[in-house]
């Protein structure tokens, strides 16, 4: 490698830090970067084009855009994270029960999870909120439920490789317990690939409560992240 294209690898993991950074500090506080209310509303300055006064313009009811985005991010973040953690822990259980299951549960398991991926995520979240009703809480569930085979999946097949290891089946043999066999040598080589899925559920849930919002299902027309 390059100097240059090292310093650029680095210049780039720097700004994406950065970015990163920006965005919680402003999920955090969304006051220091600005005074403006996001729920004001002021016709005359309906759909301005973005200037010193409105960094990002306004929308149609003259609400400033910049101020909705940064408030937002605080909604955003914690939908994708509560909605992420309801995939992980419903993955989880789902994935290490049908590892270690025997081949009947497993294969049942198995095509319940193509069942609920036949059905685009969107679709899905949008089917468990028409039933249950909008609200932070339905949208979460609802979106946590359609990630829960993108978990279930990957740890079902870690569990089952773990499973069928030399070292698992010496502790059998030393007359080690399921639980213990579990959290020692399970738990650990399941949880390796669980990071990687989590960030990457978390901007797919954020993308799916866009889109709830945009059908109307989101949370209520006057939170931020809802416009």
């Amino acid at each position: 490698m390059t100097p240059r294209l090292g310093l650029l690898r680095h210049t780039g993991t720097a700004l994406c830090a950065a970015l990163i950074a920006v965005s919680l500090l402003a999920a955090a506080f969304p006051g220091l970067f600005g005074d403006t209310d996001p729920l004001r509303s002021s016709m005359p300055e309906s759909l301005q084009a973005p200037g010193a006064r409105h960094w990002f313009g306004t929308d149609l009811l003259g609400r400033d855009v910049f101020a909705r985005v940064v408030h937002g991010a605080r909604y955003s973040l914690l939908l994708g994270v509560a909605a992420m953690l309801i995939s992980l822990v419903l993955g989880l259980l789902t994935g290490v029960l049908a590892g270690l299951s025997g081949r009947a549960a497993d294969e049942a398991v198995a095509r319940v999870l193509d069942v609920v991926s036949a059905f685009p995520g969107v679709l899905l979240a949008m089917l468990v909120v028409v039933f249950t009703g909008p609200g932070v809480l339905n949208i979460a569930v609802a979106i946590g439920i359609s990630g829960v085979p993108k978990f279930a999946r990957v740890i079902r097949a870690q569990t089952r490789a773990v499973k069928d290891a030399g070292y698992v089946t010496h502790a059998v043999v030393q007359g080690r317990g399921r639980g213990w066999i579990l959290a020692r040598h399970i738990a650990p080589n399941v949880l390796v690939a669980i990071p990687v899925i989590a960030t990457i559920d978390i901007g797919t849930s954020i993308v799916a409560v866009s889109g709830l919002s945009f059908l109307g299902l989101g949370p209520s027309p006057r939170c931020p992240s809802g416009a």
